[in-house]
């Protein structure tokens, strides 16, 4: 449980204008079947403009590498005992089975590019 002061606050998705692209499973199987996919795919991709109350944690990680890019704004990752402050510019990468937090500034929401892979390559 996070303390009430704590940056990290607020929801998953629904921003307005949020873009989100999930690769259907069928063709994630098939990606996993092709030479060049096999060892490297995104298959969910999206994009949070002014993600007010943008939180998200993850207590067991996520089966795949997450990467986020701030464009605008601020927030915060938590990744084991380690906290970054995040702005414009600042690309986080998240290995898989990775526990993490992240949420955006109360005061500056930040607009975030992120996607999730899978492939071959990835560690297990």
């Amino acid at each position: 449980m996070l303390p009430e002061n704590s940056p990290y606050h607020g929801i998953k998705e629904g921003f307005t204008g949020q873009r989100i692209q999930v690769v259907p499973t069928p063709l994630t199987e098939k990606a996993l079947t092709r030479p060049f996919t096999r060892t490297f795919f995104v298959n969910v991709a999206g994009y949070f403009p002014n993600a007010e109350s943008h939180l998200r944690k993850r207590s067991s990680g996520s089966e795949e590498l997450i990467v986020l890019l701030c464009t605008e704004g601020a927030g915060r990752i938590k990744i084991g005992r380690f906290t970054h402050q995040v702005h414009p510019g600042k690309l986080v990468m998240i290995p898989p089975y990775t526990p993490h937090t992240y949420g955006t500034s109360r005061t500056e929401p930040w607009t975030s590019w992120w996607g999730q892979t899978g492939g071959a390559i990835l560690p297990i």
